[in-house]
């Protein structure tokens, strides 16, 4: 288990905040969808063991490496905040819907 960050505590990156969780949590879903769409092109490849799939997978590793960070980052953070922060990013998207309302829900059984 890691360490338990509370909102206003101290990581190597500064302090945590909802909008630092929103970001990572950002770059998360940024990179899952890199991801997929990279893994989609290298599954239709005419010929999978080329030196462009090598290229193609050491530029993904490169990009999944920020992500990494943030996911470790975000797994050792307060639930409170962590909830804090993905609301903050669904507001950041279109401000309401059911991404909303499935966050306050999870508040509302899981309060901080």
């Amino acid at each position: 288990m890691g360490v338990r960050i509370r909102a206003g505590q101290e990581h190597t990156g500064g302090s945590v905040t909802p909008a630092v969780v929103a970001d990572r949590f950002d770059e998360l879903v940024t990179t899952s969808g890199r991801l997929e769409q990279e893994l989609r092109v290298l599954a239709s490849a005419a010929v999978p063991c080329s030196q462009a799939t090598v290229d193609r997978l050491a530029h993904l590793l490169t990009c999944m490496r920020p992500a990494a960070s943030a996911r470790t980052l975000l797994a050792g953070i307060d639930t409170g905040l962590l909830l804090d922060g993905v609301a903050l990013w669904i507001r950041r998207q279109d401000g309401s819907g059911a991404q909303a309302d499935a966050v306050r829900r999870l508040r509302a059984v899981n309060p901080a």
